[in-house]
């Protein structure tokens, strides 16, 4: 069978296992597995219509359907996922990215919980907004497109607008932004706001690529890490050295490590997820 059960403690993340999604049941499900192209469970049903993309539906009527049951959908590492919400919204999920979507979605509310870095295009509904939950966060929106970034590993929640308005709000602070502005979340729940955004950066991973620029070896391993597996980074003290460029997302890790190596004075050794760095 396609679908696994799984016990409790293995619930911390699917973006690093072999599965795509976890019902609210706790069983999981492998979309490379997947018998056929569509599957029914818990009050939702799933149709595959293209590689690492999928439309989901509400089941109201059938007869396991729950209004207060929430599912998983994870990108697995080295990949993405787009989904098509009940509603029409769409969300493409970064490598090692999640969201949690309930059965009710559309019905009752249109809530989210993201974990990593999703981009969105919300289908307007003036009278149930869209709300992201991210870390210490909470993003509203009507109708809109945007990109929100706030994996473990980062210290900051961004959210960058590309049209429309959302809003955003944290337990101290709260603000509305415009187009081409990016919102950051910091450690302490203040908002600070940036109009001048790189766009062709933060989207990059959209397109397939990394791209840098003017960051530290430090910065761009942080990157790499999401995308690849990375369990632990060594960098020698005091290196200074900052890059720009872009690297295509379907090399292997150390073919992208070779090609900083040789525009650089950098040396890596790479062994079993452990990158280290010298001079």
């Amino acid at each position: 069978s396609a679908l696994k059960s799984l016990s409790n403690d293995n619930t911390k993340t699917l973006a690093s296992n072999s599965s795509n999604i976890q019902f609210a049941d706790g069983r999981t499900l492998d979309l490379d597995l997947l018998p056929d192209d569509s599957i029914s469970h818990r009050g939702i049903s799933i149709v595959r219509v293209a590689e690492n993309e999928l439309t989901i539906h509400n089941e109201t009527g059938s007869a396991d359907f729950d209004l207060n049951s929430f599912h998983m959908f994870a990108a697995k590492k080295g990949s993405t996922l787009k989904l098509t919400l009940p509603d029409n919204t769409t969300v493409q999920l970064n490598s090692g990215s999640s969201i949690n979507i309930s059965s009710s979605y559309g019905i009752k509310d249109r809530n989210v919980l993201l974990k990593g870095e999703g981009f969105f295009q919300v289908a307007h509904n003036k009278n149930t907004p869209f709300i992201v939950q991210v870390k210490d966060a909470q993003i509203n929106v009507l109708g809109t497109v945007f990109n929100l970034s706030a994996y473990d590993q980062d210290k900051e929640v961004q959210a960058t607008l590309i049209s429309g308005s959302i809003a955003v709000n944290t337990s101290i602070d709260q603000t509305v932004i415009k187009p081409g502005q990016k919102a950051t979340v910091g450690a302490r729940s203040a908002i600070r706001v940036d109009s001048n955004v790189d766009l062709n950066q933060i989207l990059a991973w959209r397109e397939g690529v990394f791209r840098f620029h003017d960051q530290s070896i430090e910065s761009i391993l942080n990157e790499l890490s999401k995308w690849y597996y990375i369990e632990d980074v060594q960098v020698a003290t005091n290196l200074k050295d900052k890059f720009t460029g872009s690297i295509k997302r379907t090399k292997q890790l150390k073919d992208v490590l070779t090609a900083i190596q040789e525009v650089s004075d950098l040396h890596f050794e790479l062994q079993e997820g452990r990158v280290k760095v010298m001079k």
